[in-house]
């Protein structure tokens, strides 16, 4: 389950304020900037050589100062200078009528042989000019410095790598460092590594509990579909429906108190013919293909319960040596409005009426099984009422305990993998669509 974050020794309150308040990004930003800086004070040396490494400086042997918003004194002094940007999160479009901050930068890192003047930002870039403002009020002219970018992510990873190999010499800095790294996957500022559980119990949050993290979810979904994207598999499905490689493919857009969500195989055209979705739900992952057009669910129909019991026998031999098979059925999206003309988005609910696992049908009911679900299949398929479009789908399910516990490549090969084992019945039921 998701950790209790308050409980967490960075995590602040924010108090009464609300989430659209304008100062909310900017405390963020303060509050990230302030416990980096307390870690590299009190921990450890070798996470802030680390870190100055990570910029291109060495670590001297006198004791480096800090300071946060309060310029040190020597900054006017040093050899070496570099202004340093961090960026990462999600920053929220809020409109704010208060003076801009170009000021005052959020930190200070001092030796004497370098300083560093830091400035958080939260979002994917920040102001070149607010970096310059902030070095000039430093006395620092122009080519006198260095200018640098890290993500909050990027420096997520040099800790993590540090930790590891700090061992137990140190169990302050271990817990210092442990819980800044626990600290920064609860603001959602850690690099996308894998799936992990914590992505399949946001589904089952309040809508309250889901906004704090919705936007990273969807960020972190986005990124496991771009590399899903890059495979073989995810090509030849797009091939077989006829669409074109280059599109973007289509996300479902974020909302709080959702119960899954979702991306198309294929961008905005795949939705209005056979199209395959990959969704996540608390369970796992389902990959499904379905044929959302009346007409050629009605074509589907119209080829008989000998070609639908051969679709169910294909789809039987997808089972694979855990006894996960391939499941079809048909569902029904019922219209907010029957009597109107236009039906293409008006949808109130939907149901699924049938729904079989053939390789599990098999052994229930015996030789016949492939012949008589097909024959409830067609019944529903042929079955004409102006209150609801049926559509046939065919699924293949990932439990969550199989998507979680490999790496992401791994995961990645398993969602492909489901994507292979529709392909032939996709196949199939395309070319009963075109009799």
């Amino acid at each position: 389950m998701l950790k209790d974050f308050t409980r967490n020794l960075f995590y602040f309150f924010r108090g009464p304020s609300s989430d659209d308040d304008p100062t909310h990004d900017r405390q963020l930003e303060n509050n990230l900037t302030k416990s980096l800086i307390v870690v590299l004070e009190h921990a450890d040396k070798v996470f802030l050589q680390a870190f100055a490494q990570k910029l291109g400086l060495a670590l001297p042997d006198g004791m480096p100062r800090f300071s946060l918003q309060r310029r040190p004194v020597g900054v006017q002094t040093t050899p070496k200078r570099v202004v340093l940007g961090i960026t990462g999160g999600v920053h929220r479009c809020v409109e704010s009528h208060s003076a801009t901050d170009t000021g005052r930068p959020d930190a200070w890192i001092l030796t004497d042989k370098w300083s560093i003047l830091v400035e958080s930002k939260l979002g994917c870039k920040i102001d070149e000019d607010q970096l310059q403002c902030h070095a000039e009020s430093a006395g620092w002219p122009r080519g006198s410095y260095d200018v640098c970018y890290l993500t909050w992510q990027e420096i997520y990873t040099i800790f993590r790598d540090e930790l590891a190999k700090l061992g137990n010499r140190d169990l302050t800095s271990r817990l210092l460092a442990s819980q800044w790294l626990d600290y920064l996957g609860g603001q959602q500022m850690i690099p996308f590594v894998k799936l992990e559980p914590d992505d399949f119990d946001y589904f089952n949050l309040s809508e309250d509990d889901q906004r704090p993290t919705m936007a990273q979810v969807h960020r972190r979904l986005k990124d496991f579909q771009q590399r899903l994207a890059t495979t073989d598999r995810a090509r030849r499905i797009l091939k077989c429906c006829g669409l074109p490689e280059d599109e973007e493919w289509k996300h479902s857009a974020p909302r709080a108190g959702e119960c899954l969500v979702w991306f198309n195989v294929g961008g905005e055209g795949a939705a209005r013919n056979w199209h395959v979705t990959v969704y996540f739900r608390p369970q796992g992952v389902d990959v499904e293909a379905v044929g959302a057009s009346t007409a050629l669910t009605g074509r589907l129909a119209k080829a008989g319960d000998k070609n639908l019991a051969e679709l169910v026998r294909r789809c039987s031999k997808g089972s694979d040596s855990g006894g996960q098979s391939i499941a079809v059925g048909c569902g029904r999206a019922w219209y907010k409005n029957p009597d109107s003309p236009y039906k293409g988005q008006q949808i109130d609910h939907a149901d699924r009426p049938l729904k079989g696992h053939p390789g599990i049908l098999a052994g229930s009911m015996g030789d016949k099984s492939a012949e008589t679900f097909a024959a409830m299949l067609c019944a529903l398929l042929l079955k004409k009422d102006r209150r609801y479009r049926t559509e046939l789908f065919i699924q293949y399910s990932i439990p969550r305990e199989e998507i979680t516990k490999g790496d992401l490549s791994a995961q990645i090969e398993l969602v492909a993998d489901a994507l292979s084992k529709i392909e032939e019945p996709l196949g199939f039921l395309l070319n009963l669509g075109k009799a």
